[in-house]
């Protein structure tokens, strides 16, 4: 497999250096971006922070709940939900929309007719 880079003049890639491929030589490219400083996108912080996470052992003794409580594990603060709202995301969801306000000038049927708001559709008939 040869690896070389190339650039889109808009209507082709553009080998940077010489190829030794005959002329008509079918070939398969794989495109990866480059990003301005001349790193692939794929070398993101992201994508470094997941290669080094990668590197550590897995450990048993690791607490389960690390990413609901880093702040409580980073800082020191105490756990700010208990075990039953952490089972129950979608619940404790909905807690909090309620302790919302209402939208102004909603309409009264906007769950009841969410598809004719959304997407435009005929408001359905009630049975």
């Amino acid at each position: 497999m040869t690896t070389l880079k190339a650039r889109f003049d808009g209507r082709a890639f553009v080998p940077e250096q010489p190829v030794d491929f005959p002329v008509g030589q079918e070939v398969e490219i794989h495109v990866q971006e480059i990003n301005g400083n001349g790193s692939t996108l794929d070398e993101s912080p992201l994508a470094e922070l997941i290669d080094i996470a990668h590197k550590f052992p897995d450990d048993p003794n690791t607490a389960t709940d690390l990413a609901a409580q880093h702040d409580h594990y980073l800082h020191g603060t105490s756990k700010h939900r208990d075990e039953e709202q952490l089972e129950r995301p979608l619940a404790a969801l909905a807690d909090w929309a309620e302790t919302l306000p209402p939208l102004p000038d909603s309409p009264g049927d906007m769950a009841e007719q969410h598809d004719h708001y959304l997407y435009g559709t005929p408001k359905r008939k009630r049975p």
